[in-house]
């Protein structure tokens, strides 16, 4: 989590910006798990009460929190922008400013391409988890929670089951993060040597010349370039495992819904419109799980 660290630590210049995006990202959400239960609403008292006005007022009750969470989506946005820009402004300020001040022993030590990732790079990553990553987690936190909420409001004994599938997924999860961040370490370090290689070979590009040893070179980077996209690959595998996983769980789920809902509304314990929303609920709660093992994969 050594990207989330980093940008909170510069965030406290931008406490304006934090606030607009705390805002603008919990109002959607809200607006997100009002909807199934709008739409409940209009099923169960309006279709099947054969009620126009209810119909029309859920109806508009709906699309006027549409409207109002894409307004709020624009401002993230905004927010999001000057937020990560600013940050990635001052962490490479204050990163060339640190390596000016290192010590001839420090120079000696670090490799060239590491310093260039450091400020290229790593700052980009940050950047780009300050300006989507943070924004996409809080909401995928607030929308798994506020789900869960609201499946057990609809119904308890459909959530029970619903819980103990999104306790499977968060497992699953861990244990791919658990092995991945290794991997992901060591694409960084082989992005680092392939880096070292590029710089030292543009800077020596003339001595390179004068001893005809451009073969050589062409064959260096060859060995650090095939090494850098083998451990991106090895990375690519482990996480094609989590679309797939996370998506035979969630179809577990819908099935598990129907199987006991639809007994449910049968028997009369459940209305249409509450097994429509219950529903809904599973899938706003289990889509941000896909989303989480992205964001976490960039924060690791």
């Amino acid at each position: 989590m050594n990207s989330l660290k980093r940008a909170t630590q510069f965030m406290r210049p931008y406490k304006a910006m934090v606030l607009l995006g705390l805002v603008t990202t919990v109002l959607p959400v809200i607006m997100e798990l009002m909807v199934p239960r709008l739409l409940q609403y209009v099923v169960d008292q309006g279709i099947r009460a054969q009620n126009m006005a209810n119909i029309y007022w859920g109806a508009g009750l709906m699309f006027g929190a549409a409207l109002l969470g894409a307004v709020a989506t624009l401002g993230q946005g905004v927010a999001r922008a000057q937020l990560s820009q600013g940050i990635a402004f001052d962490m490479r300020y204050l990163l060339f400013g640190h390596i000016q001040s290192l010590s001839y022993a420090d120079l000696d030590r670090l490799q060239t391409g590491q310093l260039m990732t450091r400020i290229s790079s790593d700052v980009d990553t940050v950047r780009m988890f300050s300006s989507a990553g943070l924004a996409l987690l809080i909401r995928a936190l607030l929308m798994v929670i506020g789900s869960m909420i609201m499946l057990f409001v609809t119904d308890w004994e459909l959530a029970s089951i619903m819980l103990v599938l999104l306790a499977v997924m968060a497992l699953l999860l861990r244990s791919l993060l658990s092995r991945a961040q290794p991997l992901f370490a060591v694409v960084q370090q082989k992005a680092a040597a392939l880096n070292t290689i590029v710089q030292e070979n543009l800077a020596g590009v003339r001595v390179v010349k004068a001893y005809v040893r451009e073969r050589f070179e062409i064959d260096r980077f060859n060995v650090g370039n095939v090494d850098y996209r083998d451990q991106n690959i090895r990375v690519g595998r482990l996480m094609a495992l989590a679309l797939p996983s996370l998506a035979l769980l969630t179809n577990l789920g819908i099935v598990s819904i129907i199987w006991w809902g639809g007994t449910s509304v049968i028997n009369d314990r459940l209305s249409v419109g509450e097994l429509i929303a219950f529903n809904n609920y599973l899938m706003i709660g289990m889509a941000p799980l896909l989303l989480l093992s992205n964001i976490l994969m960039m924060v690791s």
